[in-house]
């Protein structure tokens, strides 16, 4: 690949995403959402700053696990489910400090509706799951049947989150 079209490409990625933020601000700034009040603000930024020194974390290794198998010629776990596991893991970190410092929803909502949408997500992806398994086969690492396998992380996760969620409606908030 040529030096110029790298950089070209390099240009146009970073059009993009100035674009694709200028959006997401006009979009902020204009049209009404529900809204957290500054404390839960806080603690929401306060969460996806933990989130991401997780992920930069587990990517770091991740990089470095990459790094040491360069030259081998079968991987343990395929390299997209662990990609896949640092998003989850990401996620789950973020709810967690939400429900623990209770901003995981704005003032007012309700978290049933929240729990049943990850319950019917989570559902959906298990049947998946099991339409796709193979009775006798374990659950793959490696290979086609690897991809099975996120469709489970998948739905332990949306899982999960409903009981984040559950766990949140039950534990109050000290006044």
């Amino acid at each position: 690949m040529q030096i110029g079209l790298v950089v070209l490409l390099f240009v146009a990625v970073v059009v993009l995403i100035a674009i694709a933020c200028g959006a997401a601000v006009y979009v902020g700034r204009n049209f009404s959402s529900k809204k957290y009040d500054e404390r839960q603000q806080i603690d929401r930024g306060n969460a996806y700053r933990f989130s991401f020194y997780v992920g930069t974390l587990y990517y770091f290794a991740l990089l470095v696990y990459f790094i040491f198998h360069t030259g081998n010629s079968e991987w343990v776990l395929e390299p997209f489910v662990l990609l896949m596991i640092g998003i989850l893991l990401q996620l789950q970190s973020f709810h967690i400090y939400c429900v623990m410092t209770h901003s995981a929803l704005p003032l007012g909502e309700k978290p049933l509706p929240t729990m049943i949408g990850y319950c019917i997500l989570g559902a959906m992806y298990l049947a998946q799951y099991f339409l796709q398994h193979i009775p006798e086969d374990t659950v793959g690492l490696t290979g086609a049947a690897s991809y099975n396998l996120v469709r489970l992380l998948i739905s332990l996760d949306f899982f999960s989150l409903a009981g984040l969620h559950l766990i949140g409606l039950l534990w109050k908030e000290k006044e």
